[in-house]
């Protein structure tokens, strides 16, 4: 009881066998991956055999209706050796021959190459993913398996997968997803640990996990894992694992498309020393809610974590949000979902201006300019909240910790008093449009309201440069370190804050 079975394609666990009142011979009472293979709940007129995980996942079939089981060994010869010549395209053995000079049997030494490229034991990479493998047998000759792939098997024990292991001491990446494993009994944790002494990829995607404990009970078996992935199981609820015990190496952990509803539940992994990497797509997080600490301090958690994947979460409030991520002491990547696209330049500058460490958004490597556009974009978003408590030091203080890059930005942008000042000066502004390249230069007069398109046609016009449009930076003459791209040709000079006396830099 307990093992897997294949019909056809349909994979299930085997839960009953023997017989059934009003049908002769032995049957296999079988749960089924997916339920609507099944055809009842394990109860046949009125007689309860056994129990499903859904009302209809249950079913009889009879013994000889079972795909034939195979070990991994025969697997991986099926697959990787037994081959015949005469797959080899005769167009190609021809063009050979004719190429070479050779014989038919010159050529056919081909046969020669293709069994030395197929010899077991240079394989590094196997995959034997979708068959009917349930148990190992012999596989000690693969003595440079490093990688191999178990996926949508018929492997359900631990033990077998320790074996494994333990012929192949090569092994260091195993992909068990799409399986339905049993755990092994308290006793035999010990026993089957010393196999899994190599291996430091595992992967566990959709194999029906809803308990966390299960996770921190089998994670014994396999301590010094680099990267473990749990995609697609049902997680909702995480408890803080023994780092003395398990997860001691652990960089990367991947709980993406469970039902974490809860941010909360991820910090319960804050202490994992060596995490840097994580991933946490598609669940149900709405928002993030750190403990509150002074604006310029950092949390004590997830030290190393550099890594963080939030696409597919339905964060609400993402100004608060990336606030609360700047108080973690090492996040540098960020990844979330922007679904308005309209959206995404605001998103971007909230993300990058909030967030102070940052250096890779949405798979974005961050420039030099980048940070400074958005953190010019924060400071002047956030200028009105700071103007209302600028002479308040209690709710400056608050203020502070709702954004707690805003003391920084004040700094390197000066007080936010500037910008109100400069939202006050006349609609026309004098600036200076120059090429730095030719140093071609010339000073105007125009309207703070002008788009940046129509700037770019005052250029041409002067240069008389019709064929070609030329791109746009913009120097703040305050801070000349300040070099923001016009790269929205429909927003003013004034959305970009450009002031009386900048500079515009220009390239064709």
């Amino acid at each position: 009881l307990g093992c897997r079975v294949k019909v056809d394609q349909n994979v299930g666990t085997v839960k009953y066998i023997g017989e059934v009142k009003g049908y002769p011979g032995e049957w296999v009472g079988v749960d089924w991956d997916d339920p609507e293979r099944g055809k009842h709940c394990g109860i046949i007129n009125g007689e309860k055999y056994f129990e499903t995980r859904e009302p209809t996942s249950g079913s009889m079939v009879k013994l000889s209706k079972l795909n034939a089981f195979e070990t991994l060994e025969n697997a991986i010869l099926d697959r990787y050796v037994h081959f015949e010549i005469d797959v080899l395209d005769e167009n190609l053995v021809r063009e050979a021959q004719e190429y070479c000079g050779a014989s038919l049997f010159q050529v056919v030494g081909l046969e020669e190459l293709a069994r030395q490229q197929s010899r077991v034991e240079w394989l590094t990479d196997v995959s034997v993913s979708n068959s009917n493998t349930r148990y190992v047998g012999n596989v000690s000759c693969l003595k440079r398996l490093r990688i191999l792939d178990l996926s949508s098997t018929l492997i359900w024990s631990w033990k077998n997968v320790a074996d494994m292991a333990r012929q192949i001491p090569t092994l260091e990446s195993i992909n068990l997803s799409s399986n339905r494993i049993q755990f092994p009994s308290e006793a035999d944790i010990d026993k089957l640990e010393p196999s899994f002494g190599n291996l430091k990829h595992i992967n566990l995607n959709k194999c029906g996990i809803s308990k966390w404990e299960d996770i921190i009970f089998i994670a014994r078996l396999w301590p010094m894992i680099l990267s473990l992935s749990l995609e697609g199981n049902q997680i909702e609820n995480i408890a803080e694992p023994n780092t003395a015990v398990i997860f001691k190496a652990l960089e990367e952990l991947n709980l993406s498309f469970n039902k974490i509803s809860s941010f909360e539940e991820i910090c319960k992994l804050g202490h994992i020393g060596r995490l840097k990497s994580l991933h946490v797509m598609g669940n149900d997080i709405k928002t993030i809610n750190l403990e509150p600490i002074p604006f310029n301090a950092k949390l004590n958690i997830f030290k190393r974590m550099m890594k963080l994947n939030l696409k597919e979460n339905p964060l609400l409030e993402k100004a608060f949000v990336f606030n609360e991520l700047d108080k973690l002491p090492t996040l540098r990547e960020l990844n979330i979902s922007v679904n308005d696209g309209s959206q995404y330049d605001e998103v971007f500058s909230l993300a990058v201006g909030l967030i102070q460490d940052l250096q890779v958004f949405n798979k974005i490597h961050l420039t030099k300019e980048d940070r400074r556009g958005a953190e010019y974009d924060t400071w002047k978003k956030f200028a009105p909240m700071w103007r209302k408590c600028e002479k308040d030091p209690n709710l400056k203080q608050k203020f502070f910790c709702e954004c707690r890059a805003y003391s920084n930005l004040a700094d390197r942008y000066g007080s936010p008093t500037l910008y109100f000042s400069a939202s006050k000066l006349p609609s026309l502004i004098k600036i200076k449009i120059e090429n730095p390249e030719t140093g071609e230069n010339f000073e105007k007069k125009v309207p703070k309201k002008m788009s940046v398109q129509a700037l770019q046609g005052l250029i041409i016009k002067f240069f008389k440069r019709e064929n070609t449009i030329p791109f746009l930076k913009y120097v703040d003459s305050n801070h000349s370190d300040l070099i923001v791209e016009l790269d929205n040709t429909s927003k003013s000079l004034d959305y970009y804050s450009v002031q009386n006396g900048d500079t515009i830099l220009f390239r064709w």
